[in-house]
């Protein structure tokens, strides 16, 4: 994961960089194509350095492997991004190709793993949160986007726009993360401008693909006119920035943030519908909200039995419209050692009410059993 660490005999005193090389936080330190100087140059380069060799190939292995663990993926998609989406903002990005791979891998997920994928989006405090966010919101958008029978070029392009459509404020949005003051009029406007300089950025270094740039410009517009950055309204708005646009703000909305507390699916859902039509487009509101249920994946719920428990489906399959779950709580209070699959078609099973989300001692990997495969 990460960027690969330049190596002792990679580097030769006369001769060029094969790739650029950066520190490990994304920093550019030299350009490819630099000619090495000194001894010196090149241990400096050694210490600090990291190049992409073999970024777009562990991706492109990922995407011909079979996948049996979804949580295991989304781990190594964060990871990538952490690199990647910086890279994006450098004057010298080479890293479209690598995009193109997280793109088709995250589409790819969504189609075989859509329950798994829509609990994703319901983790707690995943850091940095501008990396987390952009995950989430290009997972939704996807998900949305299919649901929609929106497929090939056309999804993949709204999947892109979704990953790239805070290049803008990339800092900002994590600088934000334990900022408890109110916003000063820098960082407003900074915020307000962030959909067209993403653009701008995006279209210097990565695309000149115009509703891809155009989408990305977009997803703060509401139907209404009273979005940002220039005020469209209606039809001006492209179909694949409403998707973002509701993917976005539900992302948001369920995340934990120091300036407020992380919100319940089913209260996020009763605001888009009653908000359909309004702001955000209305049939795509109902169809979000049909394609998260009453009780979406990655939802912390109490059973009658009063045990605490995680949606894991929707429900068993076509014919049977009751969620499945996994108890991590007894009655008690206390953990259980490993969870437990539970039949809420059962009347002692059956779903009470939802709650709020919590720190368990289980990965999503071990709730969902991949762990035993």
């Amino acid at each position: 994961m990460g960027f690969v660490r330049v190596k002792k005999g990679e580097l030769k005193i006369g001769e060029s960089l094969a790739w650029s090389v950066y520190r490990e936080d994304g920093t550019l330190l030299l350009q490819k194509g630099h000619e090495m100087e000194s001894q010196h140059q090149i241990d400096m380069l050694i210490d600090l350095g990291f190049h992409q060799e073999g970024k777009a190939d562990r991706l492109e292995v990922l995407l011909k492997k079979k996948i049996d663990d979804p949580f295991v993926y989304t781990e190594e998609l964060h990871q990538q991004l952490i690199s990647l989406l910086k890279n994006l903002t450098l004057p010298t990005a080479d890293g479209g190709k690598r995009l193109q791979y997280v793109v088709k891998l995250l589409v790819r997920m969504c189609e075989e793993y859509s329950d798994a994928m829509i609990a994703e989006v319901h983790r707690l405090d995943i850091k940095p949160y501008s990396i987390t966010h952009s995950l989430h919101t290009a997972i939704l958008s996807a998900l949305l986007a299919l649901h929609c029978g929106i497929k090939d070029t056309s999804l993949q392009r709204i999947v892109s726009a979704a990953l790239t459509a805070n290049l803008g404020m990339l800092d900002l949005q994590d600088s934000l993360e334990n900022y408890m003051g109110e916003l000063t009029d820098e960082q407003r406007e900074k915020i307000n401008a962030h959909p067209d300089a993403s653009a701008v950025i995006l279209q210097a270094n990565v695309t000149d693909d115009e509703q891809w740039l155009a989408m990305v410009a977009q997803h703060h517009e509401n139907l209404d006119a009273s979005g940002y950055p220039n005020g469209l309204q209606g039809e001006q708005i492209l179909t694949g920035a409403r998707i973002i646009a509701i993917a976005d703000r539900y992302s948001a909305m369920v995340s934990k943030h120091v300036y407020h507390k992380q919100m319940r699916a089913s209260a996020v859902l009763k605001l888009f519908f009653q908000d359909k039509g309004s702001t955000l487009d209305e049939d795509l509101c109902l169809k979000f909200i049909h394609l998260m249920g009453v009780f979406p994946p990655g939802s912390f719920v109490q059973l009658e039995n009063s045990e605490c428990a995680i949606v894991t489906a929707h429900s068993h399959n076509k014919n049977q419209h009751w969620p499945l779950v996994s108890s991590y709580k007894g009655m008690d209070g206390h953990f259980y050692i490993s969870p437990l699959k539970r039949d809420t078609n059962l009347s002692q099973y059956k779903i009470k009410c939802m709650i709020d989300n919590e720190q368990i001692p289980f990965s999503n990997s071990s709730i969902w059993g991949y762990d035993d495969l």
